[in-house]
C-alpha cells in the first residue's frame, strides 16, 4: 500500500469514527426527545389544559427558534460546531426539568418558548459537521446514515416514555429524558473533534486587519448562505415550511384524537409511533445513498408522496392497524426525503456558509412550526378532526408538485461563496 492510500484509508477511518460517534451523540439525544413525544399532551393535562395549551406552547416554541436558528447556524459557523453542539444538548437537558417543574398552563408555555430558542443550534451544527466531513459524492449516504442513527430515538424514546409513564407516572419519563440528553453531552465533550482537516474558521479573538472588518455586518448576516438563484432559494424554503407545517397543524389535533376519540393508551401510542421511527430510521441509514445514486429530486418527490400515508388513514379509517400502517409507511417517506432535503442545502452551501445554509431550513422548519399551531388553535374550532387532517395530507403532496422546479447550477455555489466571502 502507498503511502497515499495508507493516509486515504486513515483519513476515512478517522471520518467514520468521527460520524459514528455523532451519530450516537443525537440517537442519545433523540431518545430523551422521544420519550417526551406522547407525554407532553399527558402534562398539559395535569395542569387541566388541553388543545389550546398545547397549540400555544407549539407555536411559541416554533417562534422561539424561527427568531434563534439563523444566528445559530451562524455561530456555528463562526465559533465553532461543536461547541454549539455541546450548549444545545446542556439546553435540551434543563428544558426536561424545566418542562417537569412547571406548575401552570402559562410557566409551561413559556419554558417551551425558551426551549424553543435554546435548543436551535442542534440540527444546524450537527448537519453542518457533517458537511465538512463529507464530499459531495458520498453527503447523501453520511447524512442518512447519522439522521437515521439519530432516529433510532423515535424508535425506542415513544414506547419507552409511554411505559415508563403508565408504570411510575408522570416525573420519570422527564428524568429518563434529560439523563439521556446528559449522556449525550459527556459522549460529545469526550470524543468530538472541535473541527474537520482542512477547515478553515477564524479564532473569536483574534483582531482583524480593518479591511476586513469593513464587511463585518454583511458577514454577520445569517442569510449571506441563501442559495442562488432565488426562485431555487424560494422553492427549498416552501417545501421545508410545508413538510413542518402540514405536521404541525394537524398535531394537536392528532394527539388528542389518538387519546379521546380512539382511546388509545400512552404505551399504544408510543408504540405506534415507534413504528414510524423504525422506518424512518431504516430509510434513513440503509436507503439514503439512493440520493446520491439517482438524485436528491426524484428521492425527495418519492418520499413526499410516501410521507402522506398517515394523513390518508387518519382520513380513511379509525382502525388501529390500518393507523398504525399508514403511520409507519409517513415515517418511511420522511426517511426518504429528509436525507435529500439535507443533502441539497449542504450541496449549495460554501465550506464556511454550512451550518447557515442548514439553519436557514431550520428557520423555514420553525416558520411551518409556527403558523401549523396557531391555525390550528382556530381551526379546530370550526373544523372537524378529518377535515384537518385532510388539509395536511393535500400539503404534503402540493410540496411534492413543486421538487421539479428546483435546478442550480455549480455558478449558484460560487455566488453564495462570494457572499461568505464579503
Amino acid at each position: 500500500m502507498s503511502s497515499e492510500e495508507s493516509a486515504t484509508s486513515k483519513d476515512q477511518a478517522v471520518q467514520r469514527r468521527v460520524l459514528s460517534i455523532l451519530a450516537i451523540c443525537l440517537a442519545l439525544q433523540s431518545i430523551g426527545a422521544g420519550a417526551l413525544f406522547t407525554i407532553l399532551a399527558r402534562k398539559i393535562g395535569s395542569l387541566d389544559h388541553g388543545t389550546e395549551v398545547f397549540g400555544q406552547s407549539a407555536t411559541l416554541f416554533s417562534l422561539a427558534a424561527l427568531v434563534s436558528t439563523p444566528y445559530m447556524g451562524l455561530l456555528a459557523d463562526r465559533y465553532g460546531k461543536r461547541r454549539l453542539l455541546l450548549g444545545s444538548l446542556v439546553a435540551h437537558a434543563l428544558a426536561c426539568l424545566a418542562t417537569l417543574w412547571a406548575p401552570t398552563g402559562a410557566a409551561f408555555v413559556a419554558v417551551r418558548t425558551a426551549a424553543g430558542a435554546l435548543t436551535a443550534g442542534l440540527v444546524p451544527a450537527s448537519m453542518g459537521m457533517v458537511g465538512d466531513w463529507t464530499s459531495q459524492s458520498t453527503r447523501g449516504r453520511w447524512v442518512g446514515f447519522v439522521s437515521g442513527w439519530s432516529g433510532i430515538g423515535f424508535v425506542l424514546g415513544p414506547p419507552l416514555g409511554g411505559w415508563i409513564y403508565d408504570r411510575w407516572g408522570l416525573a420519570a419519563p422527564f428524568l429518563v429524558a434529560a439523563a439521556a440528553h446528559a449522556l449525550a453531552l459527556l459522549t460529545a465533550l469526550a470524543f468530538l473533534p472541535s473541527k474537520a482537516p482542512g477547515i478553515t474558521q477564524p479564532s473569536p479573538g483574534r483582531v482583524e486587519p480593518a479591511q476586513k472588518r469593513v464587511g463585518l455586518l454583511s458577514r454577520l448576516n445569517p442569510w449571506a448562505s441563501i442559495p442562488r438563484p432565488y426562485h431555487t432559494w424560494v422553492v427549498l424554503g416552501a417545501i421545508s415550511f410545508v413538510a413542518v407545517f402540514a405536521w404541525r397543524f394537524v398535531e394537536p389535533q392528532f394527539h388528542f384524537f389518538i387519546y379521546d376519540t380512539l382511546g388509545w393508551s400512552s404505551a399504544r401510542f408510543g408504540l405506534v409511533m415507534s413504528g414510524y421511527a423504525l422506518l424512518m430510521v431504516f430509510a434513513k441509514a440503509v436507503l439514503g445513498s439512493l440520493n446520491d445514486r439517482y438524485g436528491r429530486k426524484p428521492v425527495l418527490a418519492l418520499g413526499l408522496v410516501v410521507h402522506a400515508a398517515q394523513y390518508v388513514a387518519l382520513i380513511a379509517t379509525r382502525s388501529p392497524a390500518w393507523i398504525a400502517l399508514g403511520i409507519a409507511g409517513s415515517g418511511l417517506g420522511e426517511g426518504l426525503f429528509m436525507p435529500a432535503l439535507n443533502a441539497t442545502y449542504l450541496d449549495l452551501a460554501p465550506e464556511r456558509g454550512r451550518s447557515r445554509s442548514i439553519g436557514f431550513k431550520e428557520c423555514m422548519f420553525s416558520l411551518g412550526g409556527l403558523a401549523g399551531p396557531a391555525l390550528v388553535i382556530v381551526a379546530a374550532r370550526y373544523l372537524q378532526p378529518a377535515t384537518i387532517f385532510i388539509v395536511g395530507g393535500a400539503l404534503i403532496l402540493g410540496s411534492a408538485c413543486l421538487v421539479p422546479f428546483l435546478f442550480w447550477s455549480a455558478s449558484d455555489k460560487r455566488s453564495a461563496q462570494a457572499l461568505i466571502s464579503e
